[in-house]
């Protein structure tokens, strides 16, 4: 019998130590100082208003310039365009969105080698693009931090164009690679959204691809917010 209750009470040890060392090795959801609600909010609402800048556009349709000469190839200078006094809208909390309400796209028509497609867009008028914003924390692992990252992504962007006696459905596409900027809690210098670059990165024509050779096509807005919405 008192061997019986010795081999009851290791086994309920046992058990007890399995259930603990279970419960040590579950995942541990870590929650960011600089992603809770409030903070979120508060942010997002700070950041939120109208703003306007300089937008400068960077063009080079790779086919036209470049030129192979006895040494190699060579690049001329890219075209240049640019707009002085340009809006965009931010949004708070419940609409994490930048808006920009008259992008020119005919400035495409600089670039595009599509003939066609490059004649219809001449007179196309601004469209609006949307990019999201979000708020993270950054790299560092303390869960403590004021500091994160406010990351915008764009949309791609569709309209139509009618050419070769058929009405298309364009749709660009952008790229941001690494377009992240480094909000801090305790700074309001940094509750904004001043800086914007981006780059187009495919055209499609009723859901194809135009063309594949190389355009770069970058935009950089450098704007100060002029009051909320």
């Amino acid at each position: 019998m008192y061997h019986k209750r010795l081999y009851l009470y290791i086994l309920s040890v046992f058990s007890a130590l399995i259930l603990l060392t279970s419960c040590d090795n579950e995942p541990v959801q870590k929650v960011y100082y600089i992603q809770l609600q409030q903070v979120q909010q508060k942010l997002s609402d700070s950041i939120k208003g109208n703003y306007e800048g300089r937008l400068i556009a960077i063009m080079v349709d790779t086919a036209k310039h470049q030129r192979e000469d006895e040494e190699g190839v060579w690049e001329r200078k890219p075209l240049r365009d640019t707009i002085l006094s340009f809006p965009y809208m931010v949004g708070g909390y419940t609409q994490p969105f930048v808006t920009i309400p008259d992008f020119p796209v005919s400035w495409l028509s600089k670039v595009v080698p599509h003939t066609e497609l490059a004649e219809a867009l001449r007179t196309q008028p601004n469209i609006s693009l949307t990019l999201g914003y979000q708020i993270r924390h950054g790299f560092d692992n303390d869960i403590r931090s004021k500091k994160g990252l406010l990351i915008l992504g764009p949309s791609p962007a569709m309209f139509y164009a009618t050419f070769g006696g058929t009405r298309h459905l364009i749709t660009l596409d952008f790229s941001n690679d690494n377009m992240a900027y480094e909000i801090d809690a305790d700074d309001e210098s940094t509750w904004n959204i001043n800086n914007i670059r981006f780059s187009l990165s495919d055209v499609r024509i009723d859901g194809k691809r135009a063309f594949d050779n190389r355009v770069i096509f970058e935009f950089f807005i450098d704007g100060t917010k002029m009051g909320r919405e």
